[in-house]
């Protein structure tokens, strides 16, 4: 009759004894966990982690506020771009034919818009007429003569490309 009792406090002391292993067992590897937590908060160089985090999260603060300003700058560059002076063109041609040397010409100073002046000389013997003609998105409200209008679209076709 005693076997029957020994064998059920022999089962409950092997899963004590099972147990208290696996207790240990665990508490070595949260000891482990937290001395490796403790590392890894320290970091490599002895700067805790939170301090590290901070850093960071300041320089990224920085950078956002850097890319806000240089976003306004591009966007001023672009509109101011807009109504920069492009390349001058320029047109020489005989104002007469026989009368005049190729001395007369037609200058067209353009945004990229079309606003500006075309200024023209015309040349013949021995008197110059000079003109200065205001230009709106590459048009005049007064008349333009055919040299004027190809400096115009000169200009307006550099500025499409």
């Amino acid at each position: 009759m005693n076997t029957p009792m020994i064998t059920s406090l022999t089962i409950e002391f092997i899963l004590i004894i099972c147990l208290a292993v696996i207790v240990i067992s665990l508490m070595l590897q949260v000891f482990l966990l937290k001395k490796k937590l403790a590392l890894f908060m320290k970091g490599a160089s002895g700067e805790s982690f939170e301090d590290i985090v901070k850093e960071t999260l300041q320089k990224v603060k920085e950078l956002e506020v850097f890319a806000e300003k240089s976003t306004e700058k591009t966007k001023k560059l672009e509109d101011n771009e807009k109504v920069l002076l492009g390349t001058p063109e320029l047109l020489r041609y005989k104002a007469l034919e026989g009368a005049s040397s190729n001395q007369s010409f037609s200058l067209a100073f353009l945004t990229s818009l079309g606003d500006g002046v075309v200024l023209t000389t015309l040349h013949v013997r021995d008197r110059v007429s000079f003109y200065a003609k205001k230009i709106a998105h590459f048009s005049s409200e007064v008349d333009l003569s055919d040299e004027e209008k190809r400096v115009i679209t000169n200009v307006r076709q550099r500025s499409n490309k």
